[in-house]
């Protein structure tokens, strides 16, 4: 027996108090979706960040699974391009500094 919270949305009862209309039910189907919302807070910079990345047609939740899901990768080539800056000297020197200081490690395979 199925029953829910009010007796006129998505219950079986009036069906099985009258046993003629039973008989004349051939097949039935119910799909009943029970979706569960929680409440967060935000700071008003934390909302307006979010509401900024919303796309059309997209709710909050849409854009927090879109952005937070593990599958979401960049591709290495957006992270491509030429060194903006003066500063590449600088930075080479500590690219080799750190490569100087960087540990071998010998696997066998």
């Amino acid at each position: 027996m199925v029953t829910g919270p009010n007796p006129a949305e998505g219950s079986i009862l009036p069906l099985l108090s009258n046993v003629s209309a039973l008989k004349k039910c051939i097949y039935m189907h119910m799909h009943i979706t029970l979706t569960m919302t929680k409440v967060i807070s935000l700071s008003e910079k934390a909302y307006e960040t979010l509401k900024g990345m919303k796309k059309s047609g997209e709710s909050f939740s849409d854009v927090i699974l879109r952005v937070a899901s593990k599958e979401h990768k960049r591709s290495i080539l957006e992270f491509a391009g030429t060194w903006k800056g003066n500063d590449i000297d600088e930075v080479f020197s500590l690219v080799l500094k750190d490569r100087e200081q960087a540990k071998s490690r010998e696997f066998e395979m």
